[in-house]
């Protein structure tokens, strides 16, 4: 399965499983929203979240500060074996990861990019990053043990759905309670 049918599938799912969970809108600084799809020996992680999260603010970096910022972040997120930590059983190899952000490429914002127009500094802007995992073993992909907290201490709560062999569910985790049950 290509990467859109699975992202197109991921949606589908999930749309079905919990409507109105994942509605557009719900910008919750330190809350982010993770999709998990189990299909075959793939597995898929959508994660959003506002960049206020990962980065401490929401515009075009503006100091070298906020550009190591997201040069920080994005090395981070593509390093998706240190994010979500998969049972060693499972022999899952990571896929090249997907940043879906405002900025861009965020490691690439010019050190000339401009701020944003006065007045607008509290403006929203999220990202996505896209897992994906190929499992040679996915009976033994039981649980997801989420690192994010880690990597991004603002992140406080995730909103987790799943789909899987076992059916549909939901979970809130937290820095505390961060396994996903599969």
């Amino acid at each position: 399965m290509n990467q859109k049918n699975a992202r197109l599938l991921l949606g589908l799912c999930l749309a079905a499983a919990s409507p109105g969970a994942f509605a557009q809108g719900a910008h919750v600084h330190g809350s982010g929203e993770l999709r998990v799809a189990v299909e075959k020996s793939q597995l898929t992680v959508e994660f959003r979240s506002p960049l206020n999260n990962l980065v401490g603010f929401e515009h075009a970096p503006r100091t070298d500060a906020q550009r190591a910022a997201i040069k920080a972040m994005t090395a981070s997120l593509n390093r998706p074996d240190t994010l979500l930590k998969l049972p060693k059983a499972a022999a899952c190899t990571a896929a090249p990861v997907r940043i879906e952000s405002p900025l861009d490429a965020p490691a690439a914002a010019p050190k000339s990019a401009k701020p944003a127009r006065k007045g607008h500094d509290d403006d929203h802007a999220e990202l996505t990053a896209t897992f994906r995992f190929d499992c040679t073993n996915m009976h033994a992909l039981d649980s997801i043990e989420v690192a994010l907290f880690d990597a991004f201490p603002r992140t406080t709560a995730i909103q987790a759905q799943v789909i899987g062999p076992r059916g549909q569910s939901a979970q809130r985790l937290t820095p505390k309670r961060r396994t996903i049950r599969l």
